[in-house]
């Protein structure tokens, strides 16, 4: 007898204002909250690198545990 397949059932993350709605936060302070969430999100973003174009000289052998 085959087991049954399992279903999952996913759900889309709540947005920053729909959570400080089920907590009671108020308008002002979550203004604050999504002003606080784009400053984080912008430092958090991925910075552009410039290679000067040169391989490295040697590469390095991976560390490997000391036992």
């Amino acid at each position: 007898m085959k087991p049954k397949p399992k279903i999952y059932i996913t759900h889309p993350d709540p947005s920053i204002e729909e959570i400080a709605k089920r907590v009671g936060v108020s308008k002002r302070r979550m203004n604050e909250l999504i002003a606080l969430a784009a400053e984080i999100n912008k430092s958090m973003a991925p910075r552009s690198t410039k290679s000067n174009g040169k391989p490295r000289a040697r590469k390095h052998p991976a560390r490997t545990a000391n036992r």
